[in-house]
């Protein structure tokens, strides 16, 4: 395979003469992060849902981290913002707060405020299970 030297998008704007604009919430803009957390009291059902935070409108999505204190067993998570899902249903059994990062549709921009919120599914979340929800967004 022969090697080869390339741009990304905003590098080609920002490198080309005269120098064309580049979205500031993609190049050179600052980074955000909307961080909640929410303790289960109690063995929590299958289907419910945790409203974690919101974006404000025209926030770009980047990434994101859960973090548990505890392993979820086979309860299964995902994560929206809005109606964009950044988490497919996936479990947490890595080690006590080890970030599970993700980052799925990554470039998302938010037309409106936007809920962000965590459903669980297929079996119960364990009681006493600290749960961490990071997301990173720039709005400029």
């Amino acid at each position: 395979m022969a090697t080869y030297s390339a741009k990304g998008v905003n590098y080609t704007n920002y490198d080309s003469t005269p120098r064309a604009m580049v979205e500031s919430a993609q190049w050179g803009g600052r980074m955000r992060v909307m961080y909640d957390s929410y303790t289960e009291t109690a063995a929590g059902d299958a289907g419910s849902t945790i409203k974690v935070g919101s974006l404000p409108k025209n926030a770009t999505f980047h990434a994101g981290y859960v973090i548990t204190s505890k392993s979820l067993g086979s309860a299964k998570y995902k994560i929206e913002i809005g109606s964009t899902e950044v988490v497919a249903a996936r479990t947490h059994t890595n080690a006590l707060y080890d970030p599970q990062w993700f980052g799925k549709n990554a470039g998302t921009v938010t037309t409106a405020e936007s809920d962000i919120t965590m459903t669980t599914s297929v079996a119960a979340t364990p009681g006493d299970a600290v749960i961490q929800v990071a997301i990173l967004y720039t709005v400029d």
